[in-house]
């Protein structure tokens, strides 16, 4: 029965991504073929891309560790980074995953023990561990044994740490979930409670991602300083380096001890209150009726209404959706207290690009955010079961896909134009650059909002057991988050290595910004007509 759990989640991650409406499956396998193809490519690419970069890491400070005498730390290194990727990865789904699944009220009256389906869940997440592991974990392995430092104890000892590792990062993950479930039980905003968490968690992160070719610096600079503090202060990952390295027993054994222990724990605990947390009463608020004037709208309006409350009632998916939008603000929060340190970066590039003035600085940083947004891209697929009392209303189609379409502007363009009006009167940018700073990333916006509906219509996701699934793993969100980013690098270049030269770029920023425009118009044909009978055909 565990197996089949196991399998059964593995399936449902994966399913759905190409899923079609019934009478495009008529038409054969062979362009689903295809696209399958097109997506192992794109994860065959992503997987190399973070190999490389990891490979890089480790053979800049592989050689300089061991001739240091702290060759421990380089193992150290890579423990700390596999636990804080796995974390990373998981901390986030989780919560979803364990407590809040949409199966949840199926699963637990069937005679399935529950320790099962935890031991199912758990288990599956622990596979994707194992698989977040090898991109950081293997090209350590590599440089270790090119270099020579290898042994064959130590060999034996990093095969082991390398299947304990992910028990540590996920019991520390499944009780930042469980707390996150405890939390907001009985909060009356939970969204807010959840939404505050994640984004620290987040801001963590970043800080930490933007510091660390600083960090890497000083780790090579002051190695046996900082070795000192990491043996002090993190034992599990010292007891993992010296293991590995010194080819230590003792140490091996430590770390086992530490990593078993900490999954036997949060095991006991999960074990012990996931009927409770599962079950339990999510703590609505109590509203108390009063009589008030009714508000009519349109049919649109109230389409729009309920679409930006689906979404912004779930922290997740504004964070995997929308997540540039809060960047934005961020962004023009940091220009206003640190103009000086906006103006040194931007001095910087004007070393490297003389023609980079403030106001073009704001325009391309605001666009390439925001071509990290895809809410739109997912409207469609989470509808789910639900999908029929949209297509029963007496509604025009048309004004169903639209006000997803304007659910998008609304998320992903205010914070746009708001951080373009805030950072350009910061930097003092000229007027021209105040307009196109808005012009670029609203258009690039609109064009985003109509490309996200209309993939979502070709590559519907309706059988998610939580709504992280079409917003994660649909292809449609795939494809907008990573097209759109692409077409925006590739813009870039084409100015900067062919363009340049004789156009100008404030010409430039408003020709692609027409181009943007056409293309949402373009879409906007597509959604009314064959996108409206592809929705009811669904």
């Amino acid at each position: 029965m565990i197996a089949k759990l196991i399998a059964l989640n593995v399936r449902s991650i994966f399913a759905g991504l190409f899923q079609r409406p019934s009478s495009a499956k008529k038409r054969g396998g062979e362009r689903r073929g295809g696209l399958k193809a097109l997506l192992a490519l794109l994860f065959v690419y992503v997987a190399v891309a973070v190999f490389g970069l990891f490979l890089a890491l480790f053979i800049s400070i592989c050689r300089p560790f061991f001739e240091s005498g702290i060759g421990w730390l380089y193992f150290t290194l890579m423990g700390i980074i596999v636990f804080s990727l796995c974390v990373f990865t998981s901390i986030f789904t989780m919560h979803a995953q364990l407590f809040t699944a949409r199966d949840n009220a199926l699963l637990l009256p069937l005679p399935i023990k529950s320790s099962h389906i935890l031991i199912g869940r758990v288990a599956t997440m622990l596979l994707f561990e194992y698989v977040f592991e090898i991109l950081a974990a293997a090209p350590a392995f590599a440089v270790w044994l090119s270099s020579g430092y290898g042994s064959a104890i130590g060999v034996v000892f990093f095969m082991l740490s390398v299947l304990l590792l992910p028990l540590l990062a996920i019991a520390v993950a499944c009780l930042g979930g469980w707390l996150v479930a405890m939390a907001t039980a009985r909060a009356r905003n939970k969204n807010i409670v959840t939404f505050v968490f994640y984004m620290v968690f987040l801001a963590a992160y970043f800080v930490v991602y933007f510091n660390a070719s600083k960090y890497m610096s000083l780790l090579v600079e002051r190695g046996e300083q900082i070795a000192s503090a990491v043996r002090a202060a993190m034992p599990p990952a010292y007891f993992l380096g010296s293991a590995i390295a010194d080819a230590s027993a003792a140490s091996m054994a430590l770390f086992a001890l530490i990593c078993i222990g900490a999954f036997a724990v949060m095991w006991r605990l999960l074990s012990l209150n996931f009927i409770r947390i599962a079950t339990g009463n999510r703590g609505a608020a109590r509203k108390t009726y009063r009589e008030g004037r009714l508000r009519v709208s349109s049919v649109r309006l109230a389409f729009l209404k309920k679409e930006l409350a689906h979404f912004l009632k779930n922290p997740m998916l504004v964070l995997n959706m929308a997540l540039a939008s809060v960047l934005m603000l961020a962004l023009a929060v940091f220009t206003v207290i640190r103009r000086d340190v906006v103006l040194n970066a931007i001095a910087t590039l004007q070393a490297i690009a003389p023609g980079v003035t403030p106001g073009l600085a704001v325009c391309a940083a605001l666009t390439a955010l925001e071509a990290m947004n895809d809410a739109s891209a997912a409207t469609v697929s989470l509808e789910g079961k639900t999908l029929w009392i949209a297509r029963s209303l007496p509604a025009d189609t048309r004004d169903v896909l639209m006000a997803k379409v304007l659910m998008h502007c609304v998320v992903c363009g205010l914070p746009a134009a708001v951080a373009a009006v805030v950072c350009s009167a910061a930097l003092a940018a000229e007027p021209v650059w105040l307009l196109l700073s808005l012009a670029a990333p609203l258009s690039y916006t609109v064009f985003i909002a109509f490309a996200g509906v209309a993939l979502n219509l070709l590559f519907p996701k309706l059988d998610w057991i939580n709504e992280l699934q079409p917003a994660k793993q649909g292809i449609s969100s795939m494809v907008t988050a990573l097209g759109g980013m692409a077409a925006v690098a590739v813009l870039a270049l084409l100015y900067v290595f062919v363009l340049s030269q004789g156009l100008g770029a404030e010409v430039y920023v408003l020709v692609c910004s027409a181009l943007f425009l056409c293309a949402a118009a373009a879409l906007y044909r597509y959604i009314t007509r064959g996108g409206a009978r592809r929705f009811e055909a669904l």
